[in-house]
């Protein structure tokens, strides 16, 4: 069966292996900037994949995020996911409407409680439904090799706090765009959610002042 990890509000995030009645299980991100929610380059090779969402701070000096966007790459294909819902394939101007399919990819719309959303279906069979607004939910296989905010899928809630790549060894993607989005170490558990959160940064969005802002850039 499919696992789905899912993010909302201001905003709370949900693993695959997670329970979304739990609170406990919750990743709550008050970060700006891109960050990755899953990728298979869980090792040292490069990743397949990746979903990577951007986080916008709602309000000046409230430490509380949305996701705003998505943006999804699967081999050297790009979909963008934005408000609205829009999308956009291969470059973020090329909108497209649903139902469309294109780079081994589907995008349908589906009714949704306010209003339409929309959901790809990747070449790899992960299915992305986006409200346009800021919820997410992300729908993989079950056997998906996965990392990231979204955990490893395997079940077990107890170890999703997986660091990812941004951290003291590590690729350090943060090392010189946003040193203050750095994890704390390499490799293993992180030692809260913050911790693990920072572990998963992406990049750098630059029409974001507040992403800006956290990173020193401002």
């Amino acid at each position: 069966a499919a696992a789905t990890c899912t993010c909302f509000g201001d905003p709370h995030c949900y693993g695959f292996d997670a329970n979304p009645k739990n609170r406990a299980h919750e990743v709550y991100m008050g970060f700006s900037c891109v960050y990755t929610m899953a990728t298979d380059g869980c090792g040292s090779g490069p990743p397949s994949y990746e979903i990577n969402a951007n986080f916008e701070r709602a309000k000046e000096l409230l430490q509380k995020s949305f996701v705003s966007d998505l943006r999804i790459r699967e081999g050297n294909k790009n979909v963008y996911l934005g408000q609205g819902p829009t999308a956009a394939f291969g470059s973020r101007n090329n909108f497209v409407t649903a139902p469309y399919q294109d780079f081994g990819m589907t995008l349908i719309e589906l009714p949704g409680p306010k209003g339409p959303l929309v959901e790809l279906t990747m070449e790899n069979g992960i299915k992305i439904r986006w409200d346009g607004l800021k919820r997410v939910d992300i729908d993989v296989p079950a056997g998906t090799s996965v990392c990231g905010l979204c955990g490893n899928n395997d079940g077990n809630q107890g170890n999703d706090l997986a660091r990812g790549p941004n951290g003291g060894g590590g690729r350090k993607r943060a090392a010189s765009s946003c040193p203050g989005q750095m994890s704390s170490g390499a490799g293993g558990q992180a030692s809260d959610a913050e911790d693990f959160a920072k572990s998963w940064f992406k990049e750098v969005d630059p029409g974001d002042e507040f992403c800006l802002e956290e990173c020193g850039s401002r």
